[in-house]
Order: structure tokens, then sequence, then C-alpha cells
């Protein structure tokens, strides 16, 4: 098996030892529990210990399972750090009076082609039970408001147009 990982050692055991602590609470939450050798009967598993207490056979598989599914370049694609006027709103950054205008499915605008009307100003928002930014208040340029998802990229800051 060729070997593209270019993951240190000491990062591909942190990974092999999340991935293996993930399929201990898998086995136990359907019945497996912890026995001297693998008993499909009475559903006990040898592997049913912490990373470091596994064999170094097992480490070693863990550690190709890692490596085979190419995790580390799963785990870089998936992560995402937004930029741009229509990212998602976060709780620090919310103050009363922040400018925002509407741009419906994350069509981004020029300063030159908002209309009044789809400028508004935040007052108020809603978080959920675990304190991350649920809605967003707008008052907008006519009178009206509206609640708006924080992370639905339909409300971009004004300051941050071009």
């Amino acid at each position: 098996m060729r070997n593209h990982s270019t993951l240190d050692r000491q990062a591909l055991d942190q990974i092999a030892a999340i991935a293996h602590r993930l399929w201990c609470e898998r086995m136990k939450s359907e019945g497996w529990r912890y026995g001297d050798r693998v008993n499909l009967e009475d559903r006990t598993h040898d592997a049913l210990v912490t990373f470091d207490r596994l064999d170094e056979s097992d480490r070693i598989a863990a550690r190709r399972s890692i490596q085979c599914m190419e995790l580390e370049h799963q785990l870089a694609r998936e992560i995402s750090y937004a930029r741009g006027p229509n990212r998602d709103y976060v709780l620090d950054e919310m103050k009363i009076g922040i400018k925002v205008v509407f741009c419906p499915d994350f069509m981004v605008l020029s300063l030159e082609e908002v209309l009044p009307n789809e400028v508004g100003e935040v007052e108020g928002w809603h978080c959920s039970e675990s304190a991350e930014l649920d809605t967003i208040r707008v008052l907008w340029a006519d009178g009206s408001s509206g609640d708006y998802p924080a992370n639905s990229g339909d409300l971009a800051r004004w300051d941050e147009l071009i």
C-alpha cells in the first residue's frame, strides 16, 4: 500500500485514537463490552480499551484505516473559513444598528446595485439554547421588520459591500 499521507505520526495517532474512541462508543451502544477475546455470542471484544492500551497490531490497523480513507484530505475539504459580506453572522459581532442588505441566495451586490428598500438595520437577535446566534431581526427602510436565520446568507454586511 502506497502512503500518500502528509500527517506526521503524532497527528495520525491522534486521529486514529479519536476514530477508535468513536468505534468503542458505537460498539458499547450496540451492547458490546470488554472481554479478553472476541466472543460474538457474549458480545465481548478485546479492543474495547483506550487507544494507548491496544495491541500494536490494532494501532497499526487503525492508522492504516485513517490513511486508506484519506481522512486528512476529507477533513481538509470539509473545513470552510467563510469570508465576504454575507458569511454567517456570529453573536460576538451583533450590535443594534448594524446596517445590512437583503441579498437572497448569496447574491452579493455592489453598493451601486442596492436599492434603498433593501437596506435595513439590526434591531435585535435571538439565540438558540446552546447560545448560538439563531435569528436576526431587521428593521427595513420602509418601516417593516423581519426575522432572518443568522446562517442563511440572505443578509450581507453593508460596510463590506464593494
